[in-house]
């Protein structure tokens, strides 16, 4: 027996939405020699899980393990579940609790990390956002070309899978299954919550991983419920300053912790630099809007960054310069 754990953070204020999760996974059409975990960790939901998997039937392969929790946040309810799995399980996958797969995921995934894989990733959709993840980003598109148009299964190397995951591939988990035997003491870090959680955790497993493939058919829905990070965008959104803050913080701990080539530290340096100019704007732009009022997260990380008072007077002023130039664009 192949034993896969599916790991399932669960938070939504309306009814259904796991369900519709849940009835993805019992719909994949598996080999008989694959048993299928499942751990939803029911993080404090407003809606709770039990209510969710009523008059589900959890038949062989498929076993059901659900935890509660009081609230801690989603890297806090994937370690629950991480460290619940089972010795023996050989794989683990990942799937957000309002996103849906597609009936071939798991067994693709699988298929392929049987092949000597210890990494594995497919395309995505998400209603509003993207019809397919890779079309929208020029560099995984990039890597499809090395291979005939009719394979859908394609091998990067380990740096090519660091470089996707820093550039083109956070905020992804549900289109993740990996071999748990790389590295099963991981967790995330659950000091980052509106973002950074998933690209570390995934920058740290590519560092261990051999061999990737990667599957160009759309294999995730990625739905429409609770979701911190897409929940946090947009300039007038009240969370958006620490998402974009707690994103400078994530990439200064990729800096600093996870090995990169020398591209990639180029990239993420410039990539800081341009998140301390966004931080810059947004305390600009508030502190207008408010007549004159600077933002409390800002007061919070002028007391916690040794560096600020190096950085941000220049971001300021560099803002300034570049928006009546207009060669500054805030994301």
């Amino acid at each position: 027996m192949i034993k896969i754990a599916v790991v399932i953070p669960y938070f939504q204020k309306q009814g259904g939405i796991l369900r519709r999760a849940l009835e993805s996974i019992l719909a994949q059409e598996i080999s008989p020699n694959i048993k299928v975990e499942i751990i939803i960790v029911d993080d404090g939901s407003p809606v709770p899980a039990k209510l969710e998997i009523e008059g589900l039937n959890f038949f062989a392969p498929f076993h059901l393990n659900l935890i509660t929790q009081a609230n801690g946040g989603v890297a806090m309810a994937r370690n629950t579940a991480l460290k619940a799995i089972d010795v023996t399980t050989k794989y683990i996958a990942f799937l957000d609790s309002d996103d849906t797969w597609h009936k071939d995921h798991l067994r693709k995934g699988i298929e392929s990390l049987e092949q000597s894989t210890d990494f594995y990733f497919c395309d995505n959709r998400r209603q509003g956002y993207h019809d397919s993840h890779f079309k929208k980003h020029p560099l995984i598109a990039s890597y499809t070309t090395k291979s005939s148009r009719d394979i859908d299964i394609i091998d990067i190397t380990n740096e090519e899978l660091c470089t996707t995951i820093l550039r083109e591939f956070s905020t992804q988990a549900s289109t993740v299954v990996y071999r748990r035997s790389i590295y099963p003491e991981l967790l995330f870090d659950p000091d980052f919550i509106l973002a950074g959680e998933d690209i570390i955790f995934f920058l740290q497993l590519a560092t261990k991983a051999q061999n990737t493939k990667f599957s160009t058919n759309i294999m995730v829905d990625c739905g429409t419920g609770i979701n911190l990070y897409f929940g946090s965008l947009g300039w007038d959104n009240p969370a958006h300053i620490s998402q974009v803050i707690t994103n400078m913080k994530a990439h200064d701990t990729i800096k600093t912790q996870i090995p990169l080539s020398k591209e990639n530290m180029r990239w993420v340096n410039t990539h800081i630099k341009a998140l301390k100019h966004n931080i810059a704007f947004l305390t600009l732009r508030q502190f207008f809007k408010t007549k004159g009022k600077i933002p409390e997260e800002i007061k919070k990380l002028a007391h916690d960054d040794k560096t600020f008072y190096h950085w941000f007077p220049i971001s300021i002023i560099q803002v300034i310069i570049g928006k009546s130039l207009g060669i500054y664009k805030p994301d």
